[in-house]
């Protein structure tokens, strides 16, 4: 009798985690596919945050590039017929473009892991548009310099730097997936 009280009871526990069982499988299933999902959309929201810093920058180097049109229409010969003054060796265009070098500089110095390379290419537009002025010539060598100096120096190890932080994460939320 006692066996087959204890037998009733065993039976009814194997039962309800037949029950249980499929309905943790069902919910397994469920976290699964939610944690596919993350995985998915941590990689979309990356390229969404790298496009979204690259026109940031671009917007916010208006002041950069104001000051090279300004240099751009200041170069015009015919405001040099105009003024009476030789533009090209004078203390003041001298003075601006070191001033515009000192603002590249400073625009490099606090690039993140994101814009470095939107800035990187707001310095190259710089170059070309200088290069549209008659008497740049030093100034765009000197930013062609800085440009190729900021390419060789840190654009392998920003890349590399940015993928090792993604990849960590990445490589984290699949451990987790699986």
């Amino acid at each position: 009798m006692l066996f087959a009280v204890y037998a009733d009871e065993w039976t009814q526990r194997a039962q309800r985690g037949e029950r249980f069982e499929a309905t943790l499988l069902s919910l397994r299933e469920l976290l699964l596919q939610w944690r596919r999902e993350q995985v998915r959309t941590f990689g979309r929201t990356l390229e969404h945050i790298h496009k979204n810093s690259h026109v940031d920058t671009i917007l916010a180097a208006k002041g950069i590039l104001q000051f090279v049109f300004d240099k751009l229409m200041d170069s015009v010969s015919a405001i040099e017929e105009f003024c009476g003054i030789d533009l090209q060796n004078s203390p003041e265009q001298e003075h601006r473009s070191s001033l515009l070098l000192a603002m590249c500089v400073e625009w490099m110095r606090y690039a993140s892991l994101l814009d470095f390379e939107s800035r990187l290419c707001v310095l190259k537009l710089c170059v070309r548009i200088l290069r549209y002025s008659n008497n740049c010539s030093s100034l765009i060598d000197r930013l062609r310099a800085l440009c190729e100096y900021y390419t060789v120096c840190f654009v392998q190890r920003i890349r590399e730097r940015s993928n090792t932080l993604t990849a960590g994460v990445k490589k984290e939320l699949e451990v987790r997936l699986w």
